[in-house]
């Protein structure tokens, strides 16, 4: 018997195609003591997989965000991308995004900016502290 495990995500806006992405499979014969269910190993490896397709959805989708000027829905110019470790329950993830640079309708007190680091300044799941 073949399992597979896939992760399907459904955007609430419309305009955004839905992902469908196979995070495990697993390959059972016939049952016994040994092969009932899954393994330790087997659903840290499912969940380690699981937590990391969504997250990296999750930053892809907030970084997207930043894309436009928020006061005057202008482009922002890009400034490179930003690699970071995020460390999680379920392992450490690598995770990279845009970085970008302040609009100049506004003044602000640095002239580039990283979503990511914005979002999870710690770098550290809540779980840990």
């Amino acid at each position: 018997m073949k399992i597979k495990i896939q992760v399907v995500i459904e955007h609430e806006d419309e305009k955004l195609e839905t992902i469908e992405e196979e995070i495990n499979c697993l390959q059972r014969g016939r049952p016994s003591l040994e092969t009932l269910g899954l393994t330790l190993a087997e659903s840290k490896e499912i969940l380690a997989n699981f937590q990391e397709k969504i997250v990296k959805q999750q930053v892809a989708e907030h970084v997207q965000r930043f894309q436009l000027c928020e006061y005057c829905r202008q482009p922002r110019r890009r400034n490179g991308r930003q690699k970071m470790t995020y460390r999680t329950l379920f392992g450490n993830l690598r995770l990279s995004g845009q970085r970008f640079y302040h609009c100049l309708c506004r003044p602000q007190t640095t002239t580039s900016f990283s979503p990511i680091a914005g979002l999870i300044p710690e770098r550290t799941a809540p779980e840990f502290c």
